[in-house]
C-alpha cells in the first residue's frame, strides 16, 4: 500500500492508545471523542491516525470544517468521495458495481451508502480490518443540524454504519465541552478526553523527528517559548532551518517573528479570561518580570494586589489559579512557585496586558468611606431636625435643659 506522507508526529500516548483499543472493541462500544482548544492538535491526532495504516485498521479523515456540508446529500457526497479516496490511495477499490446513483435522494444514497458501497469496501479491505471514520470538528454536523439542513437523527446514522469492519472516532471543538449530551447518540461522557499542550518529553520527540538536528538548549528555548504548545511548536519548527544544525542563537532570531504573529491570538486568549484571572496573570507576569529566580506563590500575588485597586482574598485567587492551570497559561504550585506558560504569553503581558480603572471591584477603603459618609449624613439631619424642633417650640427660661439631647458617635473607620 502506498500511504500518504504524514508529517511529524509525537506524544498522544493515551489518545492513540485510546484509538487502537476502539478499533479492537465490540461495534456497540461508544465512540472516542477528543475535545480541544483551536490549536491543540486534535487534526494532527488524525491525520497521523489516518496516514498510519495497520493490519487492523485504515482511517477515513474528514475535515468538516472545510467539508461545510448544507444538506444531507452534499454530506453524503462528502462521505463517499473522502472513503473512496482513501481506499484508492491504498490501491483497494470497489466494484464499479458500487458507484453512486445517479439523481438519488437522501434516503436512497444514506441506504445505497451502508448497504451496497460499504459492504463492498469491506470485502477489498479483508475480513479483520476496521474503516475508521474520523471525524474531525464534529460540532459542525451538529451545526449543520440546528440549522435543519441536516436530520437530526444523523449521529443515529453515523452509529448504525458501525460493524465489525466499521468505527467512528470523533474530535470536538472546546465550546462543546460543556454540551457532550448533544452527541449521546454515538458516545457518552466517560469516552471524552480533553487534549492539551505536550510535556517537555514529547516537545523534544518532535522536534528530533524533524530533519534538523535542535541541539539540548535550543529544545529548552523552544519549549519555555511555547509551552509544548502544538501551533506555537509548529511554527517554530517552520520558521527555524530544515537542516542542520539548530541552536539557541537560530531560536533567539526568529522567536520574534513568531511572536508578532500571534499577538492577536494573545490578546483573545486575554478578552476570554474573567477578571480574576487576568488580575492573578498579570500579577504572576509582574512578580517574575521583577524578581525572575523569586518563587510566587499565592501569598505573593495576595500582597501585589493589596498595593493596586484590585484586591482579592486568597480563596478567590486560588479559584484564578485553578481556571488558569485548567486553561494551560500558569502552572507550577499555588503554594510554591507559579509561572505562565507559554513565554511568549508572558512577553505579551509585559507589553499589552492593562486592567482598566472602570473593572476594579470597590475597595474595602471605599466601601467603609461610603459608609461613613451615609452616616455622617443621617446624624446631620437629626441635628438639622432636632434644631429645627426646638426653634418651632421654643425652651422657657430658668427652666431646665432637656432631660437628653440626641447624640451621634462616628466609628472609627
Amino acid at each position: 500500500m502506498n500511504a500518504p506522507h504524514t508529517p511529524p508526529f509525537a506524544g498522544r500516548a493515551s489518545a492513540v492508545a485510546r484509538i487502537r483499543q476502539h478499533i479492537a472493541d465490540p461495534v456497540g462500544t461508544p465512540v472516542p471523542a477528543f475535545v480541544g482548544r483551536d490549536g491543540i492538535g486534535k487534526t494532527a491526532l488524525l491525520m497521523q491516525f489516518a496516514g498510519m495504516p495497520t493490519d487492523n485498521h485504515i482511517g477515513v479523515y474528514l475535515p468538516l470544517k472545510d467539508i461545510r456540508p448544507d444538506d444531507e446529500i452534499a454530506w453524503l457526497d462528502a462521505l463517499y468521495s473522502h472513503t473512496e479516496a482513501t481506499l484508492s490511495a491504498y490501491d483497494f477499490i470497489p466494484t464499479l458495481a458500487q458507484r453512486r446513483p445517479p439523481d438519488a435522494d437522501a434516503a436512497t444514497l444514506k441506504q445505497w451508502f451502508r448497504d451496497e458501497f460499504l459492504t463492498a469496501a469491506f470485502r477489498v479491505i479483508h475480513r479483520g480490518r476496521r474503516l475508521v471514520f474520523l471525524l474531525d470538528d464534529a460540532e459542525v454536523l451538529v451545526e449543520t443540524m440546528m440549522r435543519d439542513t441536516l436530520a437530526e437523527d444523523y449521529f443515529a446514522y453515523l452509529d448504525d454504519l458501525r460493524h465489525p469492519q466499521c468505527a467512528v472516532v470523533l474530535t470536538l471543538s472546546i465550546a462543546y465541552e460543556n454540551r457532550l449530551e448533544l452527541f449521546n447518540t454515538i458516545t457518552t461522557p466517560d469516552q471524552f478526553q480533553r487534549l492539551g499542550n505536550l510535556d517537555a518529553a514529547e516537545t523534544a520527540g518532535a522536534l528530533r523527528q524533524a530533519r534538523a538536528e535542535y541541539d539540548a538548549a535550543a529544545i529548552s528555548a523552544i519549549y519555555k517559548a511555547t509551552g509544548g504548545e502544538p501551533s506555537l511548536l509548529a511554527a517554530f519548527m517552520a520558521a527555524l532551518p530544515a537542516g542542520g544544525a539548530v541552536g539557541a542563537a537560530d531560536v533567539k532570531a526568529v522567536r520574534r517573528d513568531i511572536y508578532d504573529g500571534r499577538k492577536a491570538a494573545f490578546h483573545a486568549v486575554w478578552a476570554d479570561l474573567t477578571l480574576d484571572e487576568r488580575l492573578v496573570l498579570t500579577a504572576i507576569s509582574s512578580l517574575i518580570y521583577a524578581d525572575p529566580l523569586r518563587p510566587v506563590a499565592a501569598g505573593d500575588i495576595e500582597a501585589w494586589l493589596v498595593r493596586t485597586d484590585y484586591t482579592l482574598d486568597l480563596t478567590a485567587i486560588h479559584a484564578a489559579i485553578r481556571g488558569l492551570e485548567y486553561r494551560q497559561l500558569v502552572e507550577g504550585n499555588a503554594a510554591q512557585k507559579l509561572s505562565v506558560r507559554p513565554g511568549l504569553l508572558q512577553t505579551w503581558m509585559l507589553e499589552n496586558a492593562r486592567l482598566e480603572a472602570g473593572d476594579a471591584p470597590p475597595s474595602h477603603d471605599a466601601e467603609r468611606d461610603s459608609q461613613s459618609l451615609t452616616v455622617l449624613a443621617v446624624v446631620v439631619v437629626v441635628i438639622a431636625l432636632v434644631a429645627a424642633f426646638l426653634i418651632l417650640t421654643g425652651t422657657p427660661s430658668g427652666s431646665a435643659p432637656p432631660a437628653a439631647i440626641p447624640t451621634a458617635t462616628l466609628s472609627a473607620p
